[in-house]
């Protein structure tokens, strides 16, 4: 017995130490993992950070490349044949920093710098700076030595293109020297590209790739100390536990490699969002062909560069309707220099439709010759769907609403009249004073079934086509005068003849919210609708006096301003909305004229 416990206590003294040693040996094993794991996270990052820097820095050379291809070369090859470092008049500077600020816009940069080979800045973004000289700047000297260079900058505040603060980013540096014709450096550009959001998506990629790759290592450790812990005491009972550890290691395996491979993908569509533009791009000759246009375009078309490039022209990709447009909207870019927010419909190599929206600006030498005009393309078929839809659904609920009141409350109404018409010849048959309380009764009912019938017709005209919207737009002026005590009124000049339902329904509707806008926000008393057309375009504007309309930006505007604005694009025309002279709003709906003739009136 003594032996026994002697055994026992000299077993229970040998596997202390061995338990004790095993349980050391287990954290740090994990302490060094998650080491080694961080440490990996860490060295990812720094990757993934000069990935980004390379990145950025190729952009700033791309949109270095294009800037002197575009908008210096002039410059370039002037101040190359002089030989003389690169220059720019000071009259030529403000059209420049328009026509820079225009192509930088699609872009994340938040500065530009052009240096001469003195260290000076002859041209920047922040026209504060200009003319001041940089000479102790060592990254400058290198791109004026013939080397690109880029670097990390974190700023606390920034401001960028539009002049707005933009607190806390990081900012990738990029210098880029400017060549002559013959390879001479005749300056360089400073590129500054705002990566905050880039390196924001990439750490918290990372954190969470990270943190998955530590639970899953750290799960397969404890897995396997476990195994290994069980594995001492006892492996002949433990053999069946071995083979289900074995399976659970396989799912696990499977599953990261599932998650290595999502990472992969995952990356894979963070550098193409690098390598192509959301939106399509184009640039015009003088003689309006196609001079060069992106993969993004290229897409909404279906058709190749080569069958593009120097062979089509914008009117070759429009559907035929839009053509007139197209040669008004080019002599106001041949004249004022840019048009913003243009829809049109491009026709793809298949046949079908893809609406867009367009901007674009020209680009002029020093003699004021059009050297060609570039453009923007946004694809836009699939909002333009919603708002058709909307507006659909808009019109829908409206004639429902109009046929319930005429229907229902419009016949319970009149029913109503009928009885008390009767109750009150009842009464003074007998002679009661109350007779000519129920007369009272009959009068109201009356006037209330008349503005019922009134509101059913206005929320479904019933009568209204392309032929007689002018009529019906002098009922609607009457109808607002009769059911708000106010005076409203139409007037027309000469009206090219509408011959377009849908466009007659669209105009209505206008006018009726406008009408609306103005009695309920405006606080109007006098409502003048008028319709009017040119040779190229009708106006219909609605104006009123009251309180003046404020400047509401887009995305505050209300629902009712919003499907104006629908509208307005479904017939091809645009809104607008200003003070009147006097005070009060003014809304204007311009629409082309298509085919028609003019009408007197």
């Amino acid at each position: 017995m003594t032996i026994e416990v002697f055994d026992k206590a000299h077993k229970d003294r040998t596997a202390e130490p061995s338990f004790y040693l095993s349980r050391y040996f287990q954290l740090t094993s994990a302490v060094a993992i998650v080491i080694i794991l961080t440490v990996a996270v860490l060295g990812l990052r720094i990757v993934f950070r000069k990935f980004i820097l390379r990145e950025a820095e190729k952009d700033a050379i791309r949109i270095s490349t294009a800037l002197r291809d575009l908008e210096i070369r002039q410059f370039i090859q002037g101040n190359a044949e002089k030989g003389q470092s690169l220059s720019i008049p000071q009259d030529q500077l403000p059209k420049l920093d328009q026509r820079i600020r225009i192509f930088l816009a699609p872009f994340d940069i938040v500065k530009i710098k052009v240096f001469n080979t003195e260290s000076k800045i002859i041209y920047s973004t922040d026209s504060k700076i200009i003319g001041r000289l940089d000479p102790n700047n060592t990254k400058l000297a290198t791109a004026l030595s013939g080397v690109s260079i880029s670097t990390y900058e974190s700023k606390d505040r920034v401001w960028d293109l539009d002049d707005e603060e933009r607190k806390d980013v990081a900012i990738v540096e990029t210098y880029v020297p400017v060549r002559s014709p013959d390879g001479r450096i005749l300056g360089a550009f400073e590129v500054y590209k705002d990566v905050t959001r880039d390196l924001a998506t990439t750490s918290n990629e990372l954190l969470r790739a990270g943190v998955v790759l530590s639970v899953t290592v750290l799960s397969v450790f404890g897995v396997l100390m476990l195994v290994i812990h069980r594995a001492t005491q006892t492996i002949n009972f433990r053999t069946a536990d071995l083979v289900a550890t074995n399976e659970q290691l396989q799912r696990e395996i499977a599953q990261r490699k599932r998650i290595e491979q999502s990472l992969r993908e995952t990356q894979e569509r963070f550098g193409d969002f690098f390598e192509n533009a959301p939106v399509g791009f184009h640039i015009f000759g003088p003689d309006r062909v196609i001079i060069d246009i992106n993969a993004a375009e290229l897409q909404m078309i279906g058709y190749t560069k080569d069958e593009i490039v120097g062979k089509k022209t914008w009117a070759d990709l429009i559907i035929p309707e839009q053509r007139t447009d197209f040669e008004r909207h080019w002599r106001e870019i041949t004249t004022k220099g840019e048009v913003r927010d243009l829809n049109y419909v491009l026709v793809h190599k298949d046949g079908q439709h893809v609406d867009v929206l367009l901007n674009a600006s020209a680009r002029f030498d020093g003699k004021g010759h059009l050297i060609n005009t570039r453009g923007s393309v946004l694809n836009v078929t699939e909002r333009k769907r919603l708002e058709k839809q909307l507006l659909s659904i808009i019109e829908r609920e409206r004639r429902r609403i109009g046929q319930e009141l005429h229907d229902s409350i419009g016949q319970q109404l009149t029913g109503i009249e009928f009885m008390t018409e009767v109750l009150e010849q009842k009464l003074s048959s007998r002679s009661l004073t109350e007779a000519s309380y129920a007369g009272r009764i009959t009068s109201l009912v009356s006037q209330a079934t008349g503005q019922v019938r009134d509101l059913a017709k206005g929320l479904n005209p019933l009568d209204l086509d392309a032929s007689n919207l002018l009529p019906a737009l002098e009922a609607l002026a009457a109808t607002t005068e009769q059911l708000f005590g106010l005076s409203c009124t139409f007037g027309r000049g000469t009206v090219v003849p509408i011959n377009d339902t849908s466009l007659a329904i669209n105009l209505y509707r206008i006018a009726q919210e406008a009408i609306t806008n103005a009695i309920r926000h405006g606080k109007a008393k006098n409502i003048r609708i008028e319709l009017v057309s040119n040779p190229l375009e009708s106006v219909l504007t609605v104006k009123s006096d009251g309180l003046d309309f404020p400047d509401i930006p887009d995305t505050n505007k209300g629902m009712g301003l919003r499907i104006m604005d629908y509208r307005a694009e479904i017939i091809g025309g645009s809104l607008s909305i200003r003070k009147g002279a006097d005070g009060g709003a003014i809304v204007a709906c311009v629409f082309p004229n298509r085919g028609a003739h003019h009408d007197g009136g």
